[in-house]
């Protein structure tokens, strides 16, 4: 029987190393990545210099150094330098190796192209969208392989993705936007829930202190809740909270009649519409 393909002794470089790759890099070191395997990459010294102190790690300004000798090729950079970034790193051979994507509306037939100067055969590249959770190890994150990923690339993604969270593949690359609209983009809309019950609270009377406890609690236990192993659907969860002609019930009705369900849908819609817009800007 074939063994599953290990991370463990994989060279591992995160190019731009942001907020989200730092993650990604706390993740892997408390999983026991060892540091010697794990390299990173800034264009800011002080930054690089942080990174080297804090995880022991190997940093550089040079991209293309650090990817020359990797196999995985976390590829953290914003969208908008992703195009001049890719077309830099084009100039190494890439072939063998395995580039993540983590970039919000860059598709991956958009990466083979820029990444694809010094090869005929198409990459093995994997598009990501985790979310900001994953900086406790929360993450969310959807993923789509592209034509070129094999089935041990896939099992190396799982790996990887799995210290900063959950993951999910998707088979239709289509779906990436509407993944960056659920989760990239989600964790703000429950944030900007809480924000509102925290100002309708501190309108009727309650001190701001007080409001801001019981709401942030009360999002982790929903959310832990929503997240058990044992949870039923969501809706039974609703309903569970929900007793007929209580005060649970009232705010609900007043919810629905505001149309929540159109609002979200209406949302997530224009976030899918500005994703694939970011994506076309890079054509």
């Amino acid at each position: 029987m074939t063994q599953p393909a290990s991370l463990a002794h994989q060279r591992i470089a995160i190019l731009g190393c942001g907020s989200l790759g730092e993650s990604l890099l706390a993740g892997l070191r408390e999983r026991g990545h060892p540091a010697a395997l794990l390299s990173a990459s800034s264009r800011r010294p002080e930054r690089r210099q942080a990174l080297a102190e804090r995880y022991g790690i190997a940093t550089a300004a040079d991209n293309a150094a650090l990817a020359a000798v990797a196999d995985i090729i976390v590829l953290a950079v914003k969208p908008k330098q992703m195009a001049e970034f890719c077309r830099d790193l084009a100039a190494i051979p890439l072939t063998g190796k395995l580039l993540v994507s983590v970039a919000a509306g860059i598709r991956t037939d958009q990466l083979q192209r820029w990444l694809s100067a010094a090869s005929d055969a198409p990459l093995a590249i994997v598009r990501s969208m985790p979310n900001t959770p994953a900086a406790l190890g929360l993450a969310a994150t959807g993923l789509y392989a592209d034509r070129g990923v094999n089935a041990s690339q896939r099992a190396l993604t799982d790996q990887l993705f799995a210290a900063i969270g959950r993951s999910v593949w998707l088979e239709d690359e289509s779906l990436m936007d509407l993944v960056t609209a659920i989760a990239g983009s989600g964790p703000a809309y429950y944030f900007a829930i809480m924000e509102a019950m925290l100002a309708s609270a501190i309108a009727q009377g309650m001190p701001a202190a007080t409001a801001d406890l019981l709401i942030r609690q009360t999002a982790l236990g929903a959310s832990s809740l929503a997240t058990a192993t044992t949870a039923p659907a969501l809706a039974e969860l609703r309903q569970r909270v929900t007793s007929p002609g209580g005060t649970t019930e009232a705010a609900l009705k007043t919810l629905a009649a505001h149309d929540l369900a159109g609002i979200m849908d209406t949302a997530l819609r224009a976030a899918v519409a500005r994703g694939k817009e970011l994506a076309a800007a890079n054509d």
